[in-house]
């Protein structure tokens, strides 16, 4: 097996604050410290794939799935939900680390945080987005790993959204719909509305 030591000595600036951060995840219980911690890995992850690779080597994407499982709609955990999503952001706009979210648990609790922020336009557009680019990485797989009630679920959160829409558009819900719709129309067979997904929050597309 693989260990997820990490050996400070030998890493970059980036990845020692890394190194560093995901320590905290590990053994800290304090909101603060937690909340440090994430807000360093989101810094260093967008500027070092290494910290990326790092973060990926030590496992830490399933502490901070643990932590995105237990947050709640407190404007402290709001902010929390945000910047681990920026983090997976970070982490899935590099081809090579995509395979990592292939699997049941990371489309179980991105559809969660859909439905749950369904309402927040910033967090509805970046999981539904990530969403889409973890089901376009495989689809064949993420299809074989999604439930009937999480179809449901994202078929409801649809419908909801594209009422809402009609209603009062906004530029947020309004792409976290088109993600959706295609998240929909990959797990039926449908046709894609669009060839790739665009991070709203930059230049870069998931490939």
């Amino acid at each position: 097996a693989t260990s997820n030591k990490i050996h400070v000595r030998s890493l970059s600036k980036y990845e020692k604050h890394t190194a560093k951060a995901i320590k905290v995840l590990r053994k800290s219980e304090l909101f603060s410290e937690v909340m440090e911690a994430v807000s360093i890995l989101e810094k260093t992850t967008s500027k070092s794939i290494d910290s990326c690779k790092l973060l990926l080597k030590a496992r830490g994407q399933d502490n901070l799935l643990s932590l995105l499982a237990s947050c709640n709609r407190s404007s402290p955990h709001l902010e929390l939900v945000r910047v681990i999503l920026h983090i997976f952001k970070n982490i899935a706009g590099h081809q090579a680390s995509l395979s990592v979210f292939v699997a049941r648990e990371y489309v179980s609790k991105m559809t969660d945080v859909v439905q749950m922020f369904r309402d927040k336009a910033d967090i509805f557009e970046l999981s539904t987005l990530l969403l889409e680019s973890f089901v376009r990485s495989d689809a064949f797989i993420l299809s074989e790993h999604s439930s009937h009630e999480q179809r449901r679920c994202l078929r409801e959160v649809l419908s909801l959204s594209r009422k809402r829409a009609s209603v009062r558009s906004c530029p947020g819900f309004d792409r976290g719909i088109l993600c959706l719709e295609n998240v929909m129309n990959i797990f039926e067979g449908g046709t894609l509305i669009e060839s790739k997904p665009k991070c709203p929050y930059c230049d870069r597309e998931f490939t």
